[in-house]
């Protein structure tokens, strides 16, 4: 300690009692070091975090919290408070807005088809029928002559109006396998009820085909 200067014991650093006092027990050099080291670990962990490295730390983290019962009982607290339900309320209507939400709300999102099986049957006869990249395209839209889809049915909700819930164990049908889909002509069968028709579409074939050689051959 320096000869002449009355330094208080609380005073004296800890780290080198015959240097003069700074901040927080140290002497000035050594919390000159100190806050530099703090301030370069600050900045680290400010890269790190915006780094895509420290994004996916993080969101893992918070994932493990979501998970334990301290997370979970936070998070119901939340949705539970006035905040939460504004703030989801809020977060529902902006995505409604945005062209993800639009989009969804036109095609039927997966919740849509979840309470609507019945959505999906509508979609794979679209598929068929209009979109010549599906598999069976050219069994329906791209035959001679083509299999078409009603003006009416090109939404779903009149479709599903018209048909109904889909019986357990049925499937979208023709009546005789011919023609276009149209309320008149669409039921929902099962596979022994399909094959039947099927076999009225065979022997319809057939039986055109042995008048036509009839008439050439006459």
């Amino acid at each position: 300690m320096p000869k002449g200067i009355y330094v208080r014991e609380a005073q004296i650093p800890t780290c080198h009692p015959d240097r003069l006092h700074k901040a927080k027990g140290l002497c000035a050099s050594c919390y000159g070091r100190l806050k530099d080291r703090t301030e370069y670990f600050r900045k680290y962990n400010k890269r790190y975090a915006q780094s895509a490295k420290g994004k996916v730390a993080r969101r893992r983290g918070q994932a493990k919290y979501k998970k334990t019962a301290l997370g979970r009982a936070t998070a119901k607290r939340y949705e539970q408070s006035a905040l939460g339900r504004a703030t989801n309320s809020r977060g529902h209507k902006k995505y409604d807005q945005t062209p993800k939400g639009l989009a969804s709300s036109r095609r039927g999102s997966k919740h849509w088809r979840l309470r609507h099986p019945e959505h999906v049957t509508w979609e794979n006869m679209m598929a068929r029928c209009t979109n010549p990249n599906s598999f069976s395209w050219k069994w329906y839209g791209g035959a001679t002559p083509p299999v078409l889809v009603c003006k009416r049915w090109l939404k779903f909700e009149n479709f599903l109006a018209d048909m109904g819930p889909r019986p357990q164990g049925t499937s979208l049908s023709r009546f005789g396998d011919i023609g276009n889909y149209s309320p008149s002509n669409t039921a929902w069968h099962t596979p022994k009820q399909q094959a039947a028709e099927a076999a009225k579409k065979q022997l319809r074939t057939a039986q055109e085909r042995d008048n036509y050689y009839a008439i050439t051959n006459s």
